[in-house]
């Protein structure tokens, strides 16, 4: 994910999606006051949304793990005093002790399935939470790009890059019941679950062109590869295994039929709103 030029040209379906949610959670969002965490906030796009719609002393922290994301970010909005942005791994085991109980609130999109240890990452919600905080995130459960890396580390030759791409598929990927899977672990780290819920959505690419590029800019594996004429060939991999898993299909413009496919992606995102208990909330449940 640190390929900052190639994540800018694909990031439309990500915006959507978080834009999605926004919309559907503007009234919780336009009652977040005090300092909010935007937990994998990339090139900043995200944390910039949210500061818009937050009440207008209320602060935004961009949280992500590459470090020229976060440089990116940090220059492009160094005018704006409300917003400000960090390097973390949200998946440490050991918080920067500053940042317990520094929220109030806490904000993730289309971050949290790329955590291997995704329990890890919610009791770090938890403690950078204060009492009586809220978070709101948003993540994928399920996308045919997945499956995509298990076929391409069968190659011989891909063998040992990829050899641990389970750790970058999503948890509840496999999951019939993924929004009961959530809740149950979301409780276990000691929140107080106001929504979960899985939702289908659908994104049209334009072409083979646009699904390429997105998938090499959310690709954790090519970085790996130092040669140039290695990597050409691993993304020529990539595209035809890409081709045989998604749906392709002719349409007309204006009356006239196109002569490129668009192509059809059906995915699944998991949306999880959820609240620290206060001392009186754990006295309540008591």
């Amino acid at each position: 994910m640190d390929q900052v030029e190639t994540y800018l040209k694909a990031h439309r379906m990500q915006k959507k999606d978080l834009q999605y949610m926004f919309d559907e959670f503007s009234e919780e969002i336009a009652k977040m006051r005090g300092r909010c965490a935007d937990l994998g906030c990339g090139l900043g796009i995200s944390s910039e949304l949210l500061l818009k719609m937050l009440p207008e002393h209320s602060t935004v922290v961009g949280v992500d793990i590459s470090e020229p994301m976060i440089k990116y970010a940090a220059a492009k909005y160094s005018d704006q005093p409300r917003l400000s942005f960090i390097q973390l791994d949200i998946a440490t085991k050991t918080l920067p002790p500053q940042l317990l109980g520094a929220f109030d609130n806490v904000v993730s999109t289309m971050c949290i399935h790329w955590c291997h240890d995704y329990k890890q990452v919610f009791e770090n919600i938890f403690k950078l939470l204060r009492p009586g905080g809220k978070a709101l995130v948003l993540f994928l459960a399920k996308h045919p790009v997945f499956p995509v890396y298990s076929r391409l580390q069968a190659y011989k030759e891909y063998e040992t890059l990829m050899n641990d791409f389970s750790q970058y598929i999503t948890f509840l990927q496999d999951d019939e019941h993924p929004e009961i899977t959530t809740k149950k672990i979301l409780e276990k780290s000691g929140f107080q679950v106001l929504h979960c819920s899985h939702r289908e959505r659908t994104y049209v690419f334009e072409n083979w062109d646009e699904i390429q590029r997105y998938a090499i800019a959310v690709n954790p594996f090519l970085k790996r590869i130092t040669n140039e004429n290695e990597e050409k060939k691993y993304k020529d991999d990539l595209a035809r295994e890409l081709r045989n898993t998604e749906h392709a299909f002719l349409n007309e413009i204006d009356g006239k039929e196109r002569t490129e496919k668009r192509i059809l992606s059906v995915y699944r995102l998991l949306i999880a709103y959820f609240k620290k208990p206060t001392l009186i909330d754990v006295c309540k449940i008591q």
